[in-house]
């Protein structure tokens, strides 16, 4: 579904807007992943670009019917020569909802399940309200490779109330730019002013994750959550190989973290790269 300036999306309670698992009904084309942009990548069931104003809503659900894509993409990891370069570039995978460059936006009510890729992407969006959504995947499933919540990319404004995570990668992900060599616009806005308040977190790689690629974050306040299972409250993620990383003006509160083997902070200095320690420049939280 492309969506138009002025159309929302409202999905009545029981309806279900499900997605198909042939590839061909997404087609390819130039989508944001991961810091940069896919010249040739999978559309998602729903996307949105320059529509200020959008609601998606009410309390059905979106559907990503995943899990053929997940066995896919396990499959490719196990039998190849070089797993190690199977990456989330290799398998063009849908994401659920894709909202770019759009301002005034609210989603809320829906739940949101079996997502092929991430969930929610946010990129280049401002004035954002995330509602009452549930984000999830089966526990049965060991994991569904890269099933981010909600991926807050170079927006500001962003308030994310009342929500349930259930994933098997990072809930809510703040995500910018990265500088690896990779050929790309200019740098993207940074992310700025996010709340995320009264979720619960019940399965995932991180509550609240900085970085994966970002450059700067700042102004960002979690209060009044529940944190369970393993993950870590905040999850603080630099890349060496990109440089003058920023996160600051963080706050957290009234935190309830449930579970015996819960952490607070997990930082992790070195994600996603393998550049020797002297050459990797200076980050700072």
């Amino acid at each position: 579904i492309f969506c138009k300036p002025k159309v929302n999306i409202h999905l009545d309670k029981g309806a279900v807007l499900k997605g198909s698992t042939d590839m061909k009904y997404y087609p390819a084309r130039r989508v944001r992943i991961e810091g940069h942009f896919e010249e040739h990548f999978a559309s998602g069931l729903i996307n949105a670009e320059g529509c200020d104003g959008l609601r998606v809503d009410g309390e059905g659900t979106l559907d990503g019917s995943g899990r053929p894509t997940w066995d896919r993409f396990w499959q490719l990891a196990r039998t190849t020569k070089q797993p190690e370069k199977v990456s989330n570039s290799t398998i063009s995978r849908p994401q659920l909802c894709i909202i770019n460059n759009s301002k005034n936006v609210t989603v809320e009510g829906v739940t949101f399940k079996d997502s092929a890729f991430w969930n929610l992407h946010l990129y280049q969006c401002r004035n954002v309200t995330v509602r009452q959504v549930r984000f999830q995947v089966p526990d049965g499933y060991k994991r569904a490779p890269s099933t981010d919540g909600i991926d807050v990319d170079s927006c500001q404004d962003v308030e994310i109330d009342g929500c349930y995570f259930s994933v098997t990668d990072d809930c809510v992900c703040l995500k910018g730019s990265r500088y690896d060599g990779l050929n790309q616009e200019p740098p993207s806005p940074p992310v700025r002013n996010v709340m995320v308040k009264n979720c619960i977190f019940n399965r995932g790689d991180g509550a609240v994750t900085f970085g994966s690629e970002a450059q700067s974050i700042s102004g960002v306040e979690m209060k009044d959550c529940v944190v369970r299972g393993k993950m870590p409250m905040l999850r603080i993620k630099f890349r060496p190989d990109t440089a003058n990383q920023d996160y600051r003006n963080v706050r957290v509160h009234d935190i309830k973290l449930e579970g015996t083997q819960g952490e607070i902070v997990r930082v992790s200095p070195y994600h996603g790269t393998k550049v020797p320690t002297p050459k990797a420049p200076i980050s700072k939280v």
